[in-house]
């Protein structure tokens, strides 16, 4: 529970449920994708200026969906720990296959060892982040394919 209020234009926080600098929090919870209503699981929706149709299909898993539970854990993480880059990056969990979307959420560990390198060349975590997990995902198994 986060309980937050201004004395004289001063913030105070207090019984905050943030873990302490260099402790990662829990995992987010699973969606639990019953409750989206069937209208948006069961009709494409449209794209604006004749682009794609999306359509929604939480069965599905592939080197994109798993790439976005990597990069999901690494924000949620950073939600509840703002700018504890080095440890949203290295706390989450590694997959154990070249094929992530077949296992539980989880990141490529060389991404991570990736994410290491660049910080060790002196980037800061936030541009470490987007040059490993937006700009060049070659770390990621799959994605290149596509």
């Amino acid at each position: 529970m986060r309980f937050c209020s201004a004395l004289f234009g001063v913030i105070v926080l207090a019984g905050c449920d943030t873990p302490p600098a260099g402790e990662a929090p829990a995992a987010p919870t699973a969606v639990d994708f019953s409750t989206i209503p069937d209208a948006f699981k069961d009709a494409a929706i449209p794209a604006p200026h004749g682009g794609v149709d999306l359509r929604f299909d939480p069965t599905v898993a592939d080197p994109v969906t798993a790439y976005a539970d990597c990069s999901g854990r690494v924000l949620a993480c950073l939600e509840a720990t703002p700018d504890e880059w080095d440890t949203c990056v290295r706390s989450t969990p590694r997959c154990t296959t070249a094929e992530p979307w077949t296992e539980a959420e989880c990141c490529p560990a060389a991404c991570v060892t990736a994410y290491d390198d660049a910080r060790t060349k002196g980037e800061v975590g936030f541009d470490a982040f987007m040059a490993v997990f937006v700009t060049d995902t070659a770390c990621f198994p799959g994605l290149e394919a596509l």
